[in-house]
């Protein structure tokens, strides 16, 4: 069995009229490994991923639906060690948290978005951010009026930093 290990996370909010949505879109994205998945220098392997989208009321439904893997140790957050063992309700709270101070997007000029140590752009690179981010969240909320997870790896790539 493996254990993922959520080492970094947080939360970018695009206003409304740049998602073209009635209000403001999240998106939760966290840097996550595997302990049983190495790279070839040894160091255990993780990539930056969108792990919710949506409005802020999907993005705590998604926490509190994913929240259960911290209570059987398959999900730790920080570390794989003793501190990186936290309950379901803190990581909830972290999320909360993550949402409130979301950093926000201001324009979509460049067709990526760059923020703290990440970078977010169309998967396909002759894409442009600003079609493909609208296009994303109708998906996002067409799959989640059909009770579906939608997170956007199909049509969005986060790169950045993975050291931890």
């Amino acid at each position: 069995m493996s254990t993922t290990c959520i080492y970094k996370a947080m939360a970018v909010r695009v206003p409304a009229a740049l998602a073209q949505q009635p209000d403001d879109q999240f998106l939760l994205i966290e840097l996550v490994g595997s302990n049983n998945c190495y790279e070839q220098s040894g160091r255990r392997a993780r990539s930056w991923q969108i792990t919710a989208s949506g409005p802020e009321e999907v993005i705590i439904a998604d926490a509190i639906y994913c929240a259960g893997g911290f209570v059987g140790g398959m999900l730790v957050y920080g570390n794989f060690g003793a501190s990186g063992r936290i309950g379901p309700d803190q990581y909830i709270a972290k999320v909360r948290s993550l949402l409130k101070c979301a950093e926000a997007v201001d324009s979509l000029d460049d067709g990526a978005i760059c923020l703290s140590n990440i970078r977010l752009r169309p998967r396909n690179a002759a894409d442009r951010l600003s079609d493909v981010l609208p296009q994303f969240f109708e998906q996002v909320a067409l799959e989640t009026g059909q009770q579906r997870r939608c997170t956007g790896s199909e049509s969005l790539r986060v790169e950045g930093n993975t050291n931890s």
